[in-house]
């Protein structure tokens, strides 16, 4: 085994060296390494017609094709179960997962927001191709790998196969590792099991484009273990707009067609809570890069409504942290006035979770005292299968209150869901909307710093924005009436 274990590395080695001569044709500076992205949410989208019985009642499922392209500067690494006789045991999981996801833009008393409602299982990749959708490829010579430039195709169809799929549970999405081959999966029936499941109550007919109410964006992600070595998993995600027609039983998807509208076609490398902040310019969009581990993104967004009060809106995604989150707190001195609280999470479906049995989807309990808006699951160490924001999945949450938003730089914490090993934090702070304090002079103090520069302005720089309290694109004396009527 020795000498084929040797074959392998030489074999890298080797692909890796004339693929960053050649790169350049594409790319003069490429990433190090195997990057593999979503280069195309190609052909159409696939529909199945679910059942009105059993496992299918209520839902209807879907599947996008995806094109993948490694724009790295070295080979990226395609093994299966089947090359285990040639390089050992631990080649067989050695291949991208890739999974899908649909998101929901929304507009509800005015106020903007952007919810995932629905996942799927895994399609495990499998033989590769050595095509050019991307960057020029070199071909590796074989399946066994996605040559530097070169793309691989799977269909709608393929992506959304039953049989072979994975549950998401078993991935560590920021290693890329998981079991394979696959271990004794849940059995499953119907034809809505282990796709891109959806509730039809959360459907609804629109052909989708900058003047619809609600919009529909499906997303696609690859996770793979070299591709997460290299540190190159926060590109993995790509995104296309879907239109909704058919009945309240049997939903028909397709890409959006709209004229001049950008989401027509594939977004490359951007993951769909991305789209939030593009379609609504006042949402406070923050990365956090847990040191050495995954991404998540908070976004958030505080909207005036018409009785007066504000809604306060927010999503948290974890892009590929395997420590996942548990809780979210969002600063508020006068939190007991908050009301309507409400939460979203995800439906994980068909037996992923441990034991074959779903990851739990009980709500998170929320709480409001003098300080802070919070919302929380159950602890690593309570419940291992409790229902934490786990990778590839973005939770929601949203209250109302009669306060104006903070001018002061407030903070919102992350609570980690994984207990942190020796130096790592058991949370993190995000930078997020939250309502501002009474009576306090900081908070008048800031207001008029946004305000008195832009007053009788056009709301089109940040500071602008946050003083056009009455979204009227306008920063006049309304808003210094509004924030006063609430700060008093």
């Amino acid at each position: 085994m020795k000498n084929s274990r040797g074959v392998f590395v030489a074999s890298v080695a080797g692909l890796a060296a004339s693929a960053g001569m050649a790169f350049g044709q594409c790319n003069p500076l490429p990433p190090v390494g195997p990057d593999v992205i979503v280069g195309d949410m190609h052909g159409s989208v696939q529909n199945y017609t679910p059942g009105t019985t059993g496992f299918d009642a209520g839902y209807d499922a879907l599947s996008f094709g995806t094109t993948s392209c490694n724009i790295g500067n070295a080979p990226l690494m395609w093994f299966n179960d089947g090359d285990v006789p040639t390089y050992g045991p631990d080649i067989a999981n050695k291949h991208p997962v890739i999974s899908q996801q649909l998101y929901r833009f929304s507009r509800v008393d005015g106020a903007s927001r952007f919810e995932m409602i629905g996942l799927s299982w895994l399609k495990h990749g499998f033989l590769a191709l050595a095509q050019s959708a991307c960057c020029p490829c070199i071909s590796p010579g074989d399946g066994n790998w996605l040559g530097v430039g070169c793309s691989d195709p799977y269909s709608a169809s393929r992506n959304g196969g039953q049989s072979g799929a994975g549950p998401r549970y078993q991935v560590n999405a920021n290693t890329g590792e998981y079991p394979y081959p696959l271990p004794a999966l849940a059995p499953f029936s119907g034809q809505t099991a282990r796709r891109l499941r959806v509730k039809l109550t959360d459907l609804v007919n629109t052909g989708g484009g900058a003047n619809a109410q609600v919009r529909y964006f499906g997303e696609t992600q690859y996770v793979t273990p070299d591709d997460a070595m290299a540190r190159r998993g926060n590109n993995n995600s790509s995104i296309r707009e879907v239109s909704v027609s058919g009945s309240a039983t049997d939903k028909s998807f397709n890409y959006t067609t709209n004229p001049g509208n950008p989401y027509n076609t594939t977004n490359r490398m951007k993951s769909a809570i991305r789209v939030w902040k593009e379609l609504d310019p006042r949402v406070v969009e923050t990365d956090v890069q847990l040191p050495g581990e995954g991404l998540f993104v908070l976004s958030s967004r505080a909207t005036r409504l018409p009785n007066g009060n504000f809604r306060y809106e927010y999503s948290l995604y974890n892009m590929n942290s395997d420590r996942s989150a548990r809780s979210l707190m969002v600063p508020m001195m006068d939190a007991l006035s908050a009301q309507n609280i409400e939460f979203r999470g995800v439906e994980y479906h068909s037996g992923d979770g441990l034991g074959n049995i779903n990851w739990d989807g009980a709500p998170w309990t929320s709480k409001k005292e003098n300080g802070a808006m919070s919302w929380a699951t159950d602890t690593f160490q309570s419940k291992v299968n409790a229902n934490a924001i786990r990778w590839g999945t973005t939770y929601s949450f949203r209250f109302d209150s009669p306060m104006v938003p903070s001018f002061l730089e407030t903070q919102a914490n992350i609570g980690l869901f994984k207990p942190p090993m020796p130096g790592e934090p058991a949370s993190v702070n995000a930078r997020a909307v939250a309502p501002g304090e009474k009576y306090s002079l900081a908070e008048l103090l800031a207001f008029l710093d946004h305000w008195s520069p832009n007053l009788g302005s056009a709301a089109n720089n940040p500071a602008a924005r946050r003083a056009d309290l009455d979204e009227n694109n306008v920063v006049d004396l309304m808003d210094l009436l509004i924030f006063l009527s609430a700060w008093q």
